[in-house]
């Protein structure tokens, strides 16, 4: 069937078949929106690696110091074992001069006393022991029937970073807290250029393909399949959407403000924890030469006035004395040691260092 006007004749086409493909490219949300949206999006993931590595090495810092205390434990018993088996030789020697009369009966009692205190020194650190123990088996997950055993000697000797600016300089860029807030400032940086986006026009481009029988832009009109295609650009500005946007921005503007003065008081604050940590690393070592040479003057001073105690030319009270300055010296140098320790495992989480398997 066919319609007519004058002069025109125009064919009527009942059936229609139109194959059609869009294609619409948002060619200003692309570099100025989503690039961005995108690029916040990975800082975001970059910080919360940094978080998980900065969890991990707490953890790890956490667990080798509660590993030195319960060296510290260890060794003050072994000393406090030590003391009281000098005490009671003491006290043994003590009672067979009083058995052979050349030492008054109520000497013993200070000897008796001295003997019950290191007992008592004996018990706490057993006790110490065991809580150090307690607390090592918990943050390395162990069970009771779990041995451990100490894979460090406490004489070993230890390197000491000697300059605090470059530890300092070395925990600023390599912290994990420090990388976690840059990245996640960088990322509200990203996120507030993609919304302050939103408050300009919005421009995209199309592209159409018609493959249709009939062909509405063929005339005239025949009943075949004609291809045609089509392209438009097009802007688009909502001003509700561009108050929005602008709100929006200045919320994560906000953010990142807060973030950045966060980020530099955290700066400071390292610097500060690098150098306290570092001068106590230094005062323990050396305190532990000084706790070396005290060691060897006590138990100097105990072997020679043991033998003139045992000679009959010194008290009872001059052995006690010693074996009470042996004591201290042997656990000054014991904490000293261990001190140096913990202070080189803070230094290191200070830094940003990885603990060492």
């Amino acid at each position: 069937p066919t319609t007519s006007s004058p002069g025109f004749s125009f064919p009527v086409i009942l059936d229609n078949i139109l194959l059609n493909a869009t294609v619409t490219v948002p060619l200003s949300d692309i570099p100025f929106r989503l690039a961005r949206v995108y690029e916040a999006a990975g800082l975001t993931v970059q910080a919360r690696r940094l978080d998980e590595l900065s969890s991990r090495a707490q953890a790890a810092a956490d667990a080798r110091i509660a590993f030195y205390e319960f060296m510290r434990a260890q060794g003050q018993l072994a000393v406090a074992q030590q003391a009281l088996e000098a005490a009671r030789q003491h006290r043994i020697d003590l009672a067979h001069l009083v058995e052979a009369g050349t030492v008054a009966r109520g000497d013993l009692l200070p000897v008796d006393a001295q003997v019950a205190e290191t007992e008592r020194i004996v018990l706490s650190a057993r006790e110490g022991q065991s809580l150090a123990e307690a607390q090592l088996r918990q943050r390395m997950h162990a069970g009771e029937a779990e041995p451990i055993a100490l894979g460090e000697s406490l004489d070993g000797e230890l390197r000491v970073p000697g300059s605090a600016r470059e530890l300092i300089e070395r925990a600023i860029s390599a912290r994990p807290e420090l990388l976690s807030l840059d990245r996640q400032t960088r990322a509200l940086s990203a996120n507030v250029a993609a919304t302050r986006a939103g408050m300009y026009p919005s421009v995209s481009g199309s592209f159409s393909f018609d493959y249709s029988n009939p062909n509405q832009r063929y005339v005239p009109q025949a009943e075949e399949f004609n291809a045609t295609w089509s392209a438009m650009i097009q802007a688009q500005w909502s001003p509700t959407g561009a108050f929005a946007a602008s709100a929006a921005s200045s919320r994560l503007s906000a953010q990142r403000a807060a973030l950045v003065a966060q980020l530099a008081q955290l700066r400071e604050g390292t610097e500060i924890e690098v150098r306290s940590v570092w001068i106590s690393a230094q005062t323990a070592n050396a305190s532990i030469e000084s706790a070396r040479r005290q060691v060897v003057s006590a138990e100097e001073s105990y072997r020679v006035r043991r033998e003139r105690f045992l000679a009959g030319s010194a008290v009872s009270s001059d052995l006690t004395d010693a074996e009470l300055d042996l004591l201290r010296a042997r656990l000054a140098l014991v904490n000293a040691n261990v001190d140096l320790r913990e202070s080189l495992a803070r230094l290191r989480r200070a830094v940003g260092e990885r603990e060492p398997e």
